[in-house]
């Protein structure tokens, strides 16, 4: 995954202005909007407990232009020209709301504490510095996209750059071409859709909704109802509560602990569960070709059935199911050409099913 270099995040927000005059506004009303806009060069956006705005390009060859009407503070390319090796750099109180834009340059952002933060570039990266707090919007036509800590919530809309975040106190939503995305934390909900990427979470709080057209998902934790959706790669969530919904059109899915209903399919994967609690509902355990291994916690009060083609001939022997629990039943119907053993944990009063067209079926208790 790309990411900024510690080296250039460091350069950008230590970069030493040599300017030769600036253009300054004081007693900047709090909450102030400021517009900021640029050509092709970088946007830098500092900060500080002033209100007032001080605007510089990094040359020092002009100032930008500054106009305030109200409480909007407009900042623009003064030039008659582009320039995309020096950039304009923008101090604002730290309680300013921004809108940046800039048509191919990248955009830095120092740490505020504001209402909120729209940035949006045609291609160069974007960076908001740790412990920035507000509503954040950010948009790139392609360049890559690096958030530290987030008190407040993110959006981001991107065409296919790589997108790295840390941790958000509230909630996240991510859209992208085709990059992939790597995000901390999440203590509010979390909805990120990749058409093709690789998505990785540590922690969401919430309700989860990760889907990709084709790369693998990882979640670390789930705390709530999580639905996961990748066209062919593979799935892996170490540890999730609640609801589950996993597919993948080819790809393995391996659960490491769930406690709750699941809905569980793979075109052609393997599939490992280890359910440690039920939930509400019945759930699926589902693949087309590939073996199912399930274990369950000993105490758990479940009816499994475990369904699985034997387009060749039957074997009451083996029949590509196994379990050391004893199956109450074991029924052949030849008309769908499917043998179904039946277990029984408990009262078996929440219901599972594991279905395999063509792999074997484990069962195991722990």
């Amino acid at each position: 995954m790309r990411i900024l270099s510690v080296n250039a995040i460091v350069i950008i927000l230590s970069l030493t202005v040599i300017a030769q005059s600036s253009k300054k506004l004081s007693n900047i009303p709090v909450g102030a909007s400021v517009k900021v806009t640029n050509g092709v060069g970088d946007v830098i956006i500092k900060s500080w407990n002033k209100q007032e705005i001080e605007a510089v390009y990094s040359n020092g060859e002009s100032t930008p232009e500054v106009k305030q009407s109200g409480n909007t503070i407009t900042i623009t390319n003064s030039r008659d020209y582009y320039s995309d090796d020096d950039a304009m750099v923008v101090t604002v109180p730290m309680n300013a709301n921004l809108d940046i834009a800039t048509q191919g340059g990248g955009i830095s952002i120092a740490t505020m504490n504001n209402g909120y933060i729209n940035a949006a570039g045609m291609g160069g990266d974007i960076f908001i510095s740790n412990q920035t707090t507000g509503m954040i919007k950010l948009s790139t036509a392609g360049g890559g996209i690096n958030v530290f800590s987030i008190n407040g919530s993110l959006s981001i809309r991107s065409s296919g750059g790589d997108i790295s975040v840390g941790n958000i106190e509230k909630n996240l939503d991510i859209v992208t071409s085709g990059g992939e995305v790597y995000a901390g934390s999440v203590n509010g909900s979390a909805k990120i859709t990749s058409s093709g990427g690789d998505i990785a979470v540590g922690f969401v709080k919430g309700n989860a909704a990760i889907t990709t057209g084709g790369g693998s998902i990882s979640l670390g934790k789930a705390g709530s109802t999580s639905q996961l959706k990748t066209g062919g790669g593979e799935i892996a969530v170490t540890e999730s509560w609640n609801t589950l919904s996993a597919s993948s059109g080819g790809g393995d899915i391996y659960l490491g602990q769930h406690s709750g209903s699941l809905d569980i399919t793979s075109g052609s994967g393997d599939i490992n569960v280890t359910l440690i609690g039920t939930g509400k509902g019945n759930s699926t355990v589902k693949t087309g070709y590939g073996d199912i291994y399930l274990s369950v916690k000993s105490g758990l009060s479940l009816e499994l059935q475990a369904v699985k083609n034997h387009s060749w001939e039957y074997d009451e022997d083996d029949f590509g199911i196994s379990s050391f629990l004893k199956a109450e039943k074991v029924t052949v119907d030849k008309k769908t050409k499917t043998v179904t053993a039946t277990y029984k944990l408990g009262t078996g009063e929440n219901k599972i099913k594991v279905m395999t067209g063509y792999g074997e079926i484990t069962i195991m208790t722990k």
